[in-house]
């Protein structure tokens, strides 16, 4: 799942994710990201932090209300946020990134979501 609020980078980044054969569903706003986890289960969420309306990290708390046991990536073009929630795994990736540390943290992220939830 991806939530960008900007749809020239949601696009852009859809695009980087797809070339390695991850299916991504696009989302412009952690409300529509919500409305998209009542029909599907995603490994891992990939948002902005600064959305109009919800926050990414406000999505992030009520993905675990919901009992989300993937990963949530934060990007930012400001300071990382300190997390210290446990409930779930999560990382960070700084603007501007590149397209290897993009595909570098969504594999991290899942492979670590995998091995929480007892996958291979």
């Amino acid at each position: 799942m991806l939530v960008d609020d900007d749809p020239a980078a949601r696009e852009a980044t859809c695009d980087i994710l797809s070339t390695p054969g991850h299916v991504v569903v696009q989302a412009a706003s952690a409300e529509d990201a919500l409305q998209a986890f009542a029909d599907e289960r995603f490994d891992a969420v990939l948002t902005d932090i600064t959305l109009t309306g919800m926050s990414g990290i406000e999505l992030a708390s009520k993905l675990v209300e919901m009992r989300y046991e993937g990963a949530i990536v934060f990007v930012s073009g400001c300071e990382p946020p300190v997390i210290s929630d446990t409930r779930y795994i999560h990382e960070s990736l700084p603007k501007p990134y590149s397209i290897e540390q993009l595909q570098q943290v969504i594999d991290r992220v899942c492979q670590a979501a995998a091995e929480r939830a007892g996958r291979p």
